[in-house]
């Protein structure tokens, strides 16, 4: 099951995102999870025998503070058994 929801420090999502994908390079999980942002959405990609999508829809809850919520998902049907 995907996570629905998740809060991070920072008014500006791009930073979010590259600080995670800084995180991720380098490792394997790095080679297959891409991340973009834009000012109202994070979408999450995962590309291993199939390619699912996870997008959040963006809100500010405090002056630094930034809650992510589950919008929409693809998931590919061979990433389906890790539900």
């Amino acid at each position: 099951m995907a996570i629905t929801s998740f809060y991070f420090s920072s008014s500006d999502p791009v930073i979010f995102v590259q600080h995670v994908t800084d995180a991720l390079s380098g490792r394997e999980l790095g080679k297959i999870v891409s991340l973009k942002a834009t000012e109202q959405t994070i979408s999450i990609q995962l590309s291993k025998f199939g390619t699912s999508e996870l997008v959040y829809e963006l809100s500010p809850i405090k002056t630094d503070w930034t809650q992510a919520k589950l919008k929409a998902e693809k998931i590919a049907l061979t990433h389906r058994a890790f539900r």
